[in-house]
């Protein structure tokens, strides 16, 4: 089998919700954002690992989820500069299958 004449790309992106360049809308955007994958984050955790954490404990994860994103939106709208940066690696891969010329 051979291998594909065009393969993938790499990008990292870098979320900074304090950006200057950004409008309102935009910062609260990625806070929210960020918000929902941790949120996220804990249900796929709890349901991938069931017993490992009791439901009580997943409720108090997601309680303090909501708190500290409550928080940073809060300190936004102060217009209070936090600089926290996010990363997100996003791969793509993508090929072109070789022709096969023989019979």
């Amino acid at each position: 089998m051979a291998a594909p004449e065009q393969v993938q790309c790499f990008f990292a992106i870098t979320l900074a919700p304090d950006n200057a360049g950004l409008s309102g809308i935009q910062k609260a955007a990625y806070v929210d954002a960020e918000r929902q994958v941790a949120l996220d984050t804990i249900i796929l955790a709890s349901r991938r690992n069931q017993g490992v954490w009791t439901k009580d404990e997943v409720l108090f994860l997601r309680d303090k989820t909501e708190e500290r994103y409550a928080a940073r939106m809060k300190a936004l709208e102060r217009g209070e500069r936090m600089w926290d940066i996010s990363v997100s690696m996003l791969m793509i891969a993508a090929g072109k299958k070789p022709r096969n010329n023989s019979p």
